[in-house]
C-alpha cells in the first residue's frame, strides 16, 4: 500500500503536497498503523451502489451544509448494522469528490492493538493534515517547540489544532472517527471524545466531526447530551431496510451467476 494513499489522492484536487520524503518523515513520526486511515484496509468494504441511500445523503448534506450549529455527527446502531460501511463510503465519496473538503479518518478495531488505541487517533488525524504545504510549516513549528513540559497526548492534540486552524479557511474538514467504542480503554476514550468536543470549541470555520458507535455506548450519549446531529440505523425504515436487503440479493445472485 503507497504511504498515506488517502492524502495523496486528495492532495491533488484539494491543494499542493509536500515532497515524498516529507511526507514519510510525517507518517513515520505520527502513525502507528497504516490501516488506520485507509478505509478500505482490513477488508473493509463500502456500501453497495443504492443502498444506504437515505443515511448517506443526510450526511452528505450535513458536510456540506454551512450550518455550524451541529459540528458533530454521531451514527449509532447495533453491531453489524454497517456502521463502518457507511464511514468507508462516506470516506470513499469525500476523496473521490470532495474537492472543496479536507479530509482525515481514523479506523478503530478491537482486533489490532494500535487501532485500538485510542491515543493514535490525534496524531493520525494530524499525519493526515500535516502532508499540504500550507500547513507543514506548523508540523515543523511544533516539532521544533519542545515542550517537554506538556503529555505526548497533549502535543498531539495541540498539533492536530494548529494543523486545522491553519488549513486553508475557504475549505471545509472532515474528520471520520469509525468505531471509537472499540478502543479498548474507556477512560482513554473518554478523555479523546472530550478532547474533540474541546477542539470544536476552538471556533474553527468548517470543520465536522463524524463518529460512529455503538447505540447506547457511552459514546452515544455524550453526544446525545452534547446535542451532536443523531442518526441511528436501529430505527432505520423497515421498508428502506428491505429494498436494501434486495438490492444486496440481486448482486450476490449476479456474482455467482444464478439467474432469476
Amino acid at each position: 500500500m503507497q504511504l498515506g494513499l488517502v492524502a495523496v489522492k486528495q492532495g491533488y484536487e484539494t491543494g499542493a503536497m509536500v515532497k515524498e520524503d516529507h511526507r514519510k518523515g510525517i507518517f513515520d513520526d505520527l502513525v502507528k498503523e497504516r490501516s488506520t486511515l485507509e478505509p478500505k484496509s482490513r477488508d473493509r468494504n463500502e456500501c453497495y451502489p443504492g443502498t444506504r441511500l437515505k443515511v448517506l445523503t443526510e450526511i452528505e448534506d450535513w458536510i456540506n451544509s454551512d450550518d455550524d450549529l451541529q459540528p458533530v455527527f454521531c451514527l449509532s446502531g447495533d453491531s453489524g448494522l454497517g456502521k463502518t460501511a457507511i464511514a468507508v463510503s462516506v470516506s470513499q465519496q469525500t476523496i473521490r469528490y470532495g474537492k472543496n473538503v479536507r479530509f482525515a479518518a481514523f479506523f478503530c478495531s478491537s482486533l489490532s492493538e494500535e487501532a485500538s488505541n485510542p491515543n493514535n487517533i490525534f496524531p493520525t488525524l494530524a499525519a493526515q493534515f500535516a502532508v499540504w504545504e500550507d500547513v507543514y510549516p506548523v508540523f515543523k513549528d511544533e516539532l521544533g517547540l519542545h515542550k517537554m513540559h506538556d503529555s505526548e497526548k497533549k502535543r498531539h492534540k495541540n498539533l492536530l489544532t494548529r494543523l486545522l486552524k491553519e488549513a486553508d479557511q475557504s475549505q471545509k474538514k472532515l474528520l471520520v472517527i469509525d468505531g471509537l467504542d472499540e478502543c479498548k480503554s474507556e477512560a482513554e476514550v473518554h478523555t479523546i471524545l472530550k478532547s474533540l468536543l474541546e477542539i470544536i470549541k476552538e471556533d474553527i470555520p468548517s470543520l465536522k466531526i463524524l463518529i460512529t458507535c455503538r447505540s447506547n455506548s457511552q459514546i452515544s450519549t455524550t453526544l446525545f447530551d452534547y446535542n451532536a446531529y443523531q442518526y441511528s440505523l436501529n430505527a432505520i425504515d423497515p421498508s428502506a431496510h428491505a429494498r436494501d436487503l434486495r438490492i444486496l440479493l440481486s448482486v450476490e445472485l449476479r456474482a455467482r451467476d444464478i439467474t432469476q
